[in-house]
């Protein structure tokens, strides 16, 4: 007896670009002035391993406001791809995190120096077709930080630590990892 099946695969390219926009809440304190309530803007390249596992990178900024972040990250889908489009992750990521203390009142300072910190996050959110929701919690370690206000500031220098520390709420599109024809 002979018996066979007609199967389908699907194959999915493998490199796609998530681009984006989303609100992060930073704490930087200077002088009692706090940064808090800001947009970020992030590029997240990623490469598909199958269709449950994608590794990246993320580079993301709060522009003009208070960190910038460039980080490797990996995400595991709870859905494959053939069965819906809504699509849960989970993932982790870490990286490079620099804090920076810049806009009212700190423009026009004569000299600063930031320091670069290692931190991570965890993430959750889902893909649906080529739409993206997620959050982040960013976790790392103090930076430090001196800032001299130029000569006419009534602000004194600053010696001390800056905080990547942040959480973020994103939306944004992917552009790639969809069906090959």
């Amino acid at each position: 007896m002979f018996c066979s099946i007609l199967c389908n695969a699907q194959e999915y390219k493998k490199l796609r670009v998530g681009v984006g926009t989303g609100y992060a809440n930073v704490v930087q304190e200077y002088i009692g002035y706090k940064n808090v309530n800001q947009v970020l803007f992030y590029l997240e390249p990623s490469f598909r391993l199958n269709d449950e596992i994608s590794v990246g990178v993320r580079l993301e900024i709060t522009p003009g406001k208070s960190v910038a972040s460039y980080t490797i990250n990996g995400q595991y889908y709870w859905i494959r791809k053939s069965k819906s489009d809504l699509r849960p992750f989970v993932g982790w990521g870490i990286g490079f995190y620099h804090p920076y203390l810049s806009g009212d009142p700190y423009y026009g300072t004569t000299s600063r120096s930031e320091q670069t910190v290692f931190g991570f996050y965890p993430r959750i959110g889902f893909d649906y077709r080529h739409l993206s929701m997620l959050i982040d919690w960013n976790i790392g370690g103090l930076a430090n930080a001196t800032i001299y206000p130029s000569a006419n500031s009534q602000l004194p220098p600053f010696n001390g630590n800056l905080s990547p520390n942040y959480f973020s709420a994103k939306i944004g599109i992917q552009v790639g990892g969809g069906k090959k024809k």
